[in-house]
């Protein structure tokens, strides 16, 4: 099985920062593959197109942002790993529509969808 396989059987076929399920799921490396980041359970996560590439545009734009996203990633595992119902519950709730809210304002930007070739 691989790493993205294995992702979804632990942490369901959603893109982990929208929750939006779809078949359609880039791995994301938190440690970035050209940095020494492995592609395995912990050090990935499952993204939608367009979220991935918000959150690669943010390594420019926001470092300590792009950062905190990728840490924010493993801490969501986490939770769902050790049953954490109410950090999960948080993460949900506060993070989630925060950041569907900045993702919807940017794919709708007809220059940002240029930028991006979504």
């Amino acid at each position: 099985m691989t790493s993205k396989e294995t992702l979804i059987t632990l942490y369901g076929c959603r893109d982990m920062l929208t929750l939006i399920e779809t078949p359609k799921l880039d791995f994301h490396h938190i440690i970035k593959e050209c940095n020494g980041g492995p592609r395995t359970v912990k050090n990935g996560a499952l993204l939608e197109k367009p979220s991935h590439n918000w959150l690669h545009s943010l390594e420019n734009q926001d470092i300590e942002l792009y950062l905190l996203i990728n840490e924010c990633f493993q801490l969501y595992k986490k939770c769902i790993d050790l049953k954490q119902q109410g950090l999960i519950d948080m993460y949900e709730q506060e993070v989630v529509p925060e950041v569907r809210r900045i993702l919807t304002l940017k794919i709708k930007d007809p220059d940002y969808r240029r930028k991006l070739a979504l």
